[in-house]
């Protein structure tokens, strides 16, 4: 009996955990999209220090710091993001997107390579909207037919999770490239 009581309470404090670095990771989105950046940044270190295995975390902070042009601290937060979550492709395309930035098209493409090895060892670790949207992009820097990435994965991210905002700007971004400003209408 004790223990099934220890099992619970260690759950609930689990869950409770995992729900407090979601509404933290919300939290810097919401700051990351209404361009609050060096509060993003500021915020999602805090939190990142009381959770640094939490991959969205690494991400709102890599993007705002991205944003604010210090490419090297973004470089060093997706490096320590990696080392807590080496299996993250959503990692791995921002630093992939940062190498290019840096001009390392070397280091661009190991990531590219890495993204391939993963998607190919445990496929269906990558079903969730944001992973196929992750999936795409890196489809698209690799030189994949647009079309394809666009029907394989970005609508299938949006059909699957329809208030996946990356999936929606994905697609939307995708479809203008292809189509132009006319096929926004």
């Amino acid at each position: 009996m004790r223990r099934g009581i220890v099992a619970v309470g260690l759950c609930c404090v689990t869950w409770s955990a995992a729900a407090l670095r979601a509404d933290d990771a919300d939290a810097c989105r919401d700051l990351l999209a209404r361009g609050e950046y060096e509060k993003c940044t500021v915020a999602a270190a805090a939190a990142l220090h009381d959770a640094p295995a939490s991959e969205p975390l690494h991400i709102v902070k890599a993007r705002a710091e991205l944003t604010l042009g210090h490419l090297d601290r973004a470089r060093q937060t997706l490096t320590a993001g990696l080392q807590q979550c080496p299996a993250s492709i959503r990692l791995h395309v921002l630093v992939h997107r940062i190498e290019l930035l840096r001009g390392d098209p070397e280091r661009a493409h190991e990531q590219l390579q890495e993204i391939d090895r993963l998607a190919r060892k445990t496929p269906w670790r990558y079903t969730g909207a944001e992973d196929l949207v992750a999936l795409g992009e890196a489809a698209l820097m690799g030189g994949d037919d647009p079309h394809r990435v666009l029907k394989g994965f970005f609508e299938r991210a949006r059909r699957e999770s329809p208030d996946c905002r990356e999936a929606w700007l994905a697609c939307g971004q995708l479809t203008l490239d292809l189509h132009g400003p006319e096929a926004a209408a």
